[in-house]
């Protein structure tokens, strides 16, 4: 890792731990009991799948072997959860809007199969993030509709969004999972 890579490391950690502590204040304020209020969706690009919400947790019931969705944020606050629930061998393509900065997740993020999140403004895995999953690949760099519908995992910049995957929590894949 050069030092340039080092710099934006810490300062999206830096950004996003005050982003973080600014919300909580806001927060506070306002009354609000859910700071990031789970992942926002965009709308579904391809694939069965039948998206629920509470207050604190968001399932996302897939019928399909793959599935697209496009998201305007992908956050998970410390009290909040998102789950996939995936046939076997199930995968999901989540794109995340970089315009909303990087996906920050502090809470718990599981699933049944397998998570592809791509963010170009980056994914900040926070002290408090649990992801269990069967497996993930976490990436600032794109994939097509059609090399993942083809099963081609091929990604590559195509943003001029610079983000960074950082992890300071626990990340736990299936048995011959693949964490990436």
């Amino acid at each position: 890792m050069n030092s340039s890579q080092k710099r934006n490391k810490q300062y999206i950690k830096q950004f996003a731990q005050f982003m973080y502590q600014i919300g909580i204040i806001v927060a506070s304020l306002t009354g609000t009991t859910s700071l990031f209020a789970n992942p926002a969706v965009d709308h579904i690009v391809s694939g069965d799948v039948a998206i629920e919400q509470t207050a604190n947790t968001t399932t996302i019931n897939q019928a399909s072997d793959k599935a697209i969705i496009n998201w305007k944020s992908f956050n998970i606050d410390s009290n909040e959860s998102t789950h996939f629930n995936q046939p076997a061998g199930g995968i999901t393509l989540n794109r995340v809007d970089p315009t909303q900065g990087a996906s920050v997740i502090y809470g718990k993020l599981t699933s049944t199969g397998q998570i592809i999140l791509v963010n170009p403004g980056g994914v900040f895995f926070g002290s408090s993030a649990y992801v269990n999953v069967g497996s993930l690949i976490a990436s600032t760099e794109g994939i097509t509709d059609k090399d993942f519908l083809n099963s081609h995992y091929h990604f590559s910049q195509d943003s001029p969004y610079s983000g960074s995957i950082i992890n300071e929590g626990t990340i736990i894949a299936a048995n011959h999972g693949l964490i990436a």
